[in-house]
């Protein structure tokens, strides 16, 4: 497996640690040991106690179970050669697999048919209270397959491949914290407050921008017009038709009704 943070997430947490909100957690001063506590906020420490809770369903059998789903994803092909295997016949995926891409789809189905779904889960808990930073901090995130390929792009919508892009911006914050730690310089430092929310390659959009997706209000094919602040054209024209049509109607009932009004001539049944 190969750990890796993403340039988008460090750009993401990067920004935030340059001009981090009045509730942003604080990095400490270093202890002899090298290390910083970080005073983290109520909803930092809620969205890393999350993330634990989400890796400890994410078992060898999920994470194998992940890889082949990206694989036959991007290689729909296999599906035809796993057939075969069913046959008792060897499975040929030369023709259909890069060759450095064949050893690890076959071993995540072996994985997957020697093992069983994860039910069982531990009881540990991260003391987000005591959190700390410091030479020994190491990344939690972990990846199949090179960002920016479709391999990724389809493992990054699986659960392990979402648990991991959280992670990575853990990660990344917990480096950017680090870095502060080791040149003593104590400072207020943006962590995540919740999970990534856009495109599953670039997990590192800035998720304080206004509209979805990091879109300025008003940037072409930005979502924010659908907000309640901007006119809905088709629902005012819809209402002033229905209007028009209500009151066409009372005057045309009003003559039935023995009730005439000077200077309205309807049109007679």
């Amino acid at each position: 497996m190969k750990r890796i943070i993403t340039s988008a997430a460090a750009c993401a947490i990067a920004l935030g640690a340059v001009a981090a909100p009045a509730h942003a957690a604080t990095v400490g001063e270093k202890d002899a040991d090298g290390n910083c506590a970080v005073t983290l906020t109520d909803m930092e420490k809620e969205f890393i106690t999350d993330t634990l809770d989400e890796s400890k369903q994410i078992g060898e059998h999920e994470r194998a179970r992940d890889v082949a789903a990206a694989v036959e994803t991007v290689y729909p092909g296999v599906m035809a050669a796993n057939e075969s295997d069913l046959k008792g016949e060897a499975p040929d995926y030369s023709t259909i697999l890069p060759a450095d891409l064949i050893k690890p789809y076959t071993e995540a189905l072996r994985t997957l048919d020697e093992t069983e779904p994860t039910t069982a889960t531990t009881l540990e808990d991260v003391d987000t209270d005591a959190w700390k930073v410091g030479p020994s901090t190491a990344p939690m995130a972990e990846a199949p397959f090179t960002e920016g390929t479709e391999l990724y792009e389809a493992w990054s919508a699986t659960p392990s491949g979402m648990l991991s892009m959280n992670q990575q911006l853990i990660d990344v914050a917990n480096a950017s914290a680090a870095a502060s730690c080791a040149k003593g310089d104590a400072k207020d430092m943006a962590y995540p407050t919740g999970p990534i929310a856009l495109d599953k390659t670039k997990p590192g959009m800035d998720k304080d921008k206004p509209g979805k997706d990091g879109m300025e209000p008003g940037d072409k094919g930005s979502s924010d017009m659908d907000g309640k602040d901007s006119p809905n054209i088709a629902a005012i024209v819809g209402g002033v038709i229905a209007a028009l049509l209500a009151l066409a109607g009372i005057a045309a009932a009003l003559p039935m009704l023995g009730i005439h009004v000077p200077g309205m001539n309807m049109p007679r049944m």
